[in-house]
């Protein structure tokens, strides 16, 4: 076994060397729960703290990655240093665990956190054989087995709680540019346990089973963390399955009605955080797990949930109720995965309008709440293609969606909102049963919609938000609303959506 001192440094300051790891431990313990048990010391010598882990000191090494050579290799290798040449990292085998200890500290950003590790003199012989990462190292993504479908990606800097802070960056550099192991500091004298006794952190039987004198024989040498060839592993608890599962679930992209992604971020427990992409820019909401309810609520003020044994199913359509509705009978926001949605495929039928009972109607009053206002913004949403060319064909066609049915999407939508203008007894409500799940996806809002078909309908803006709707030609059959800008698509369920409802998605 090589010779190895053990130091102090920043986990942040670590690089992984493989490109994925599994989500159990040799054992079979998940990575997540390990999570838990991490244990945060007082700090010694410029640091804050001193992390614990249950798991023996992760070992590193001073090396530079073959991927590390030179021009532009270099300037996404180090960014901040901006060194010329072939430049070194510190870098470790021990992939989950160095997972782990980043996420632990992550939760105590912007405090300055360091671990204990076991430094190698020199490479075992299997850093360049199991290293394959195309991030230099900088990243990692998680999977349930190294062919399965990947789960998340993580990147320290990416799951911070908080903006960067100073004086916890610099530390993280400093430790990174120590490139010897006389500069880096030494840990304390018997770490494990004589900080926890000082301070009282944990009684000395728990603290002599987990220590800190490290791995007497490294585990990550003879075999990668990937390998088909590993040991068996026990089963992991049923609960902690489901968490995984969830995740599962949530992973990837989805799509809202306005054509807006969300994205799901995972870090350490079960507070997570949603991405939300739209025109407007971004947006972060917060989500947290409760296995308890079996529901992940949505929100800091949890006015919102999503079914969590559904979403361990990996289904294609996902659903968020009020917290009110507690049978989930009427999902107030529903979102799709590329491709999954209704009338998604080219030979898809069109559902008819009173075929979504789940649903309730949208109701347009010439621009319900959520429709964009402002011509120019439809203008630039439809700029690359129309959203209707996107939807494709959606079923047999007539001129004027008569007696062989609408040829598309579009045809269908004017079609409905035709048929209800030219009634005597309208008043200029547009009232179109299911938008958000028929139409909404592939033609957007539905004002922005009527704006781009003026050979079929004309919208006249008037003051303020308000503007008038009549068919082209035809004076005499108008509609009058308002029109709030509010971000999330039209509300399913009806009416007119509470700005409340506007704000949480």
């Amino acid at each position: 076994m090589p010779v190895y001192e053990q130091k102090l440094i920043s986990p942040f300051a670590i690089r992984f060397t493989q490109e994925h790891i599994r989500t159990t431990f040799r054992d079979g313990r998940l990575v997540e729960a390990s999570l838990n048990e991490v244990q945060a010391l007082p700090g010694t010598d410029g640091y804050d703290i001193v992390l614990r882990a249950p798991f023996p000191n992760i070992e590193i090494i001073r090396w530079s990655s073959p991927c590390q050579a030179q021009g532009a290799a270099v300037a996404s290798c180090c960014p901040v240093r901006k060194e010329e040449g072939r430049c070194t990292h510190w870098f470790t085998l021990d992939n989950r665990r160095l997972y782990c200890l980043q996420c632990a500290a992550a939760v105590h950003w912007p405090r300055r956190v360091a671990v204990v590790v076991d430094l190698l003199y020199a490479d075992p012989g299997s850093v360049r054989k199991k290293y394959d990462s195309t991030t230099h190292g900088c990243s990692v993504s998680v999977r349930h087995s190294c062919k399965g479908p990947e789960l998340g990606t993580w990147r320290w800097q990416e799951g911070l709680p908080c903006g960067a802070a100073a004086a916890a960056l610099e530390a993280v550099h400093r430790d990174d540019a120590r490139a010897s192991a006389q500069e880096l500091l030494d840990a304390p004298e018997e770490e494990g346990s004589l900080l926890a006794l000082a301070h009282g952190a944990a009684p000395l039987e728990q603290l002599t089973k987990s220590g800190g004198g490290g791995c007497p024989t490294p585990s990550t040498i003879e075999a990668s963390e990937d390998s088909e060839g590993a040991e068996e592993v026990l089963p992991p608890p049923p609960e902690e399955v489901l968490l995984l599962a969830v995740k599962r679930g949530l992973a990837g992209v989805w799509y809202g009605g306005e054509g807006e992604t969300y994205r799901f971020r995972f870090g350490a427990g079960t507070d997570w955080t949603c991405v939300r992409q739209g025109a407007k820019g971004a947006r972060t909401f917060t989500a947290t797990y409760d296995a308890d309810n079996d529901v992940i609520w949505w929100g800091t003020n949890g006015a919102f949930y999503i079914g969590a044994s559904e979403m361990a199913e990996e289904p294609d359509e996902l659903r968020i109720y009020a917290v009110g509705d507690r049978r989930a009978r009427k999902p107030r926001f529903v979102w799709h995965r590329r491709g999954c949605g209704p009338s998604s495929s080219a030979a898809a039928e069109l559902p008819a309008a009173g075929s979504w009972p789940a649903k309730g109607p949208t109701r347009a009053k010439a621009g319900a709440p959520g429709v964009r206002p402002a011509a120019g913004q439809s203008d630039r949403s439809a700029a690359a293609a129309p959203p209707e060319r996107r939807a494709g064909r959606a079923a047999a066609a007539g001129p004027e969606g008569g007696r062989r049915g609408p040829k598309n999407l579009a045809d269908a939508a004017l079609a409905e909102a035709e048929a209800q203008l030219r009634q005597p007894s309208n008043e200029g409500f547009v009232w179109i049963e299911g938008w958000n799940e028929r139409y909404a996806r592939h033609l957007g809002p539905l004002r922005a919609f009527l704006e781009r078909h003026p050979e079929r309908v004309r919208v006249t803006p008037g003051r303020g938000s308000r503007y008038t709707v009549s068919l082209t030609g035809d004076s005499g059959v108008t509609g009058s609303g308002c029109c709030s800008a509010e971000p999330g698509g039209v509300a399913i369920g009806g009416g007119e959506r509470p700005r409340a409802d506007a704000e949480a998605l």
